[in-house]
């Protein structure tokens, strides 16, 4: 039995796939072509689907599996959640799945002709964080949602991370546990991580780059419900709408937040969500003599069966709550609560440095990637209308 990382327009660092115990197998899916996003993952998806509409199994296959099938995570950045994560979700085995990782990438729809997002869009996002959010069991579901502070034209990760966590608080019990990895608050970059905006609007005018000095910089959404967690960044050190107007110039040039999530956020939350929770625990056995490892984390065949049922189905509305939450004061974060989405607290406080390992260049072909993305919206520049250039760009 093995387990599996299935990953899209992403890829487990290899210092990450060291820590584990016994490494998973791990398949990074082909990256698809600019514009084709969605189609090239649903062919690609089905080259593997079995005649019962299980995906995991054939991936598993592929990634050079044999026999019983372990944990399975599947994870995705920017274009790689939106158009491939989303898709495995729609999957009939969905439900096996141990851990769902979302960095920087859940846009979903508009209703068309309006800015209300279309439900229709996030259902599978909501069932799967309703079925980690609704548990306390350290065996069950694990889900990661992020967002940067990018503010395109159609849904911005920002509004669909608040929407989602209030859909998820509307259909859990409210005695729901809000913690999250607190090694994450003490993270540092010995001489800081900087990281500069890509000028994907092709201003022609110098970008602005960010220092990062530790994870939490610039961290300002920890939103938690059990096994359920939403997290946002911005730019440390000032509100994302501040840092648009002060040096951007463009909505989408403001890019150094999303680069630090496929550098930093992606690797860490690995570490802390798979590497810390799937290797053994270990521990004298009282009274026995002798040691007993417990490994945390469901394998696939002990994982429900059946697609993920829709929470809201046609005609049932989302509960209603803010999808733009104030940029909280210094010193505080947005953790949101039953009844107020936008809670504040006090942010924690560094209590014990811990070094990052993180390589700053272990995605840079990603990033180059990542940049074609951005940079695609504006290929078509002066030849389409630019609702049309959005349109593209959001149907990656």
């Amino acid at each position: 039995m093995s387990d599996l990382i299935v990953s899209f327009l992403s890829s487990v660092p290899k210092n990450i796939l060291a820590k584990f115990t016994v490494p998973p197998l791990t398949l990074a899916v082909p990256v698809a072509p600019v514009g084709h996003g969605r189609q090239f993952y649903a062919d690609w998806l089905n080259g593997v689907r079995d005649g019962q509409g299980n995906v995991i199994p054939g991936i598993y296959k592929k990634a050079g599996g044999t026999g019983a099938i372990g944990r399975v995570a599947v994870i995705g950045f920017s274009n790689g959640v939106d158009s491939g994560v989303s898709q495995v979700l729609e999957a009939n085995d969905a439900q096996k799945i141990d851990f769902v990782g979302a960095f920087d990438g859940i846009h979903g729809s508009f209703v068309p002709g309006t800015t209300t997002l279309l439900p229709s869009s996030y259902n599978k996002w909501i069932a799967y964080a309703i079925a980690a959010a609704s548990t306390k069991d350290p065996d069950g579901p694990q889900m990661v949602v992020t967002h940067s502070s990018i503010e395109p034209p159609f849904p911005s990760t920002t509004e669909t991370g608040n929407l989602i966590w209030n859909a998820v608080l509307g259909k859990i019990p409210q005695d729901y546990a809000s913690t999250y990895y607190s090694e994450l608050d003490d993270i540092v970059y010995p001489g800081g991580m900087t990281i500069k905006s890509i000028d994907t609007a092709g201003t022609g005018q110098p970008m602005p780059s960010w220092t990062w000095k530790s994870f939490d910089d610039g961290w300002y959404v920890r939103r938690n419900a059990n096994g359920f967690s939403v997290f946002g960044w911005g730019d440390p050190g000032v509100s994302p709408k501040g840092r648009i107007k002060a040096a951007c110039r463009d909505r989408f040039n403001c890019t150094a937040d999303h680069i630090f999530q496929a550098q930093a956020v992606l690797p860490t939350i690995l570490q802390a969500y798979l590497v810390e929770r799937w290797n053994p625990s270990c521990g004298p056995v009282i009274g026995l003599g002798g040691e007993a490892c417990t490994r945390a984390g469901r394998a696939y065949g002990d994982g429900p069966s059946g697609p993920l049922a829709s929470p809201y189905p046609l005609g049932v509305a989302l509960p209603q709550g803010s999808t733009a939450c104030p940029y909280p004061p210094p010193g505080q974060v947005i953790v949101g609560k039953p009844g107020d989405p936008c809670a504040t607290e006090s942010a924690p406080i560094l209590s014990a440095p811990v070094r990052s390992d993180v390589s700053s260049k272990f995605l840079a072909g990603l990033i180059g990637l990542g940049a074609g993305y951005f940079g695609a919206r504006w290929i078509m520049r002066g030849k389409q209308h630019a609702s049309s250039r959005y349109y593209c760009f959001n149907s990656w």
